[in-house]
């Protein structure tokens, strides 16, 4: 996923990424799956990307990972204040 640089650090935007495990479903005949992900921190930097893993897990210890990407972009222009005529 790519999202527009919010100036914050984008922390709704990778709350809601890692909630969703990256786009990632998993599903299992014998029990359901549990999520976890190697995700540390998210620099504040607007051009950034970070890949994280996702491990979905059943009640037996199997696993199963996949691994997603999620890149902050700075494509707005800023905005220079208008000075009196």
């Amino acid at each position: 996923i790519v999202v527009e640089c919010d100036g914050t650090g984008n922390e709704s935007d990778i709350e809601a990424w890692l909630a969703s495990n990256g786009g990632a479903t998993a599903t299992d005949n014998c029990s359901d799956v549990t999520w976890t992900n190697d995700f540390n921190t998210l620099s504040n930097d607007c051009s950034t990307s970070i890949t994280v893993i996702f491990t979905a897990t059943d009640a037996c210890g199997n696993t199963a990972t996949t691994s997603a990407t999620f890149a902050v972009q700075d494509s707005t222009a800023p905005v220079a204040p208008e000075t009196p005529a």
